[in-house]
């Protein structure tokens, strides 16, 4: 992660300046880095896309599959140190190309405080992601396109619900430890209050 202005005091205000350097602030490590994990790391990466705080990577696996790795940081977005999840998925076919589906999102809201003091960024996927799709990626590959969906935490809450019929589980038990209780109520409520046809029993089993 590198810097194009210099850093400000804590207290100071924030002022606009245009890119006059650039200074090196963080060194991402690589995901699972140990040298005693036995985990599988990403090895023999071709094809990387970054997008909105996540990272698709295809690392060739064999000459005819790939492997897909995600990674992003939504289920720790106020978490420090940075934390991050990742997950794999296997890719038939050598990856030609990765880009994300762009699709049309609410304007960004301009306030008083907001407009011209500090800089309009995205709040993470936790805040917004009621008001917001689940990100979209096609990946193109010699045996075909893949689409990819990723999961918002509300998708893996209802997923959780789905997969385990609505009971208590230990699944749904670790995303409450996870997210914590008031994120991952709140979570809960877009659930409860959704009005979808394919929601009507997962909103019973939320609002339990």
């Amino acid at each position: 992660y590198f810097s194009t202005t210099p850093f400000a005091p804590p207290h100071q205000k924030y002022l606009a300046a245009r890119p006059s350097l650039l200074a090196l602030v963080h060194v991402r490590l690589p995901p699972v880095l140990s040298a005693s994990s036995t985990l599988q790391k990403p090895a023999k990466v071709h094809k990387a896309l970054h997008s909105k705080g996540v990272l698709l990577m295809a690392a060739s696996e064999t000459e005819d599959s790939d492997i897909l790795w995600c990674i992003n940081h939504d289920s720790f977005p106020f978490k420090k140190p940075l934390m991050e999840t990742q997950m794999m998925s296997n890719v038939d076919g050598h990856s030609w190309a990765i880009c994300a589906v762009n699709e049309e999102r609410p304007a960004k809201i301009f306030t008083p405080l907001n407009k011209e003091l500090i800089p309009i960024t995205d709040s993470p996927v936790v805040v917004q992601q009621h008001n917001i799709p689940p990100q979209k990626f096609v990946l193109l590959s010699a045996k075909g396109s893949h689409i990819f969906q990723k999961f918002r935490p509300v998708d893996q809450l209802r997923h959780l619900f789905v997969s385990c019929a609505g009971g208590e589980s230990e699944e749904i038990e670790r995303f409450f430890k996870l997210h914590r209780e008031e994120q991952a109520c709140a979570t809960a409520l877009i659930l409860a209050c959704s009005n979808a046809a394919c929601d009507r029993e997962v909103s019973q089993w939320a609002t339990r």
